[in-house]
């Protein structure tokens, strides 16, 4: 188990080292990570929401449905959150 551990953390190490070398110029990947931090925000609701909620079974549209409304949460809490992050850093 301790070997799984160390690989799982050297794999993910090894990746983001990959990551940091290469520039991804791909324009749709460029957008979506523009919303990184509001995408972990909000994600959780629409799983939970989908999932228990309003119990979405078809997992395509339920993947899709998920996806979208992350994105469009995303797209209109950025402002809010760059709002707070300039107060918060004093700008």
């Amino acid at each position: 188990i301790p070997t799984k551990m160390i690989s799982a953390v050297v794999f993910i190490v090894l990746v983001m080292i990959l990551v940091m070398r290469i520039k991804i110029d791909f324009k749709p990947i460029v957008f979506l990570g523009n919303y990184y931090f509001e995408v972990y925000f909000m994600q959780g609701f629409f799983i939970i929401a989908f999932n228990n909620v309003f119990r979405v079974n078809n997992n395509l549209l339920y993947y899709v449905i998920c996806f979208v409304c992350t994105y469009a949460a995303a797209i209109l809490v950025k402002p809010a959150v760059k709002l707070i992050n300039d107060k918060c850093r004093g700008v």
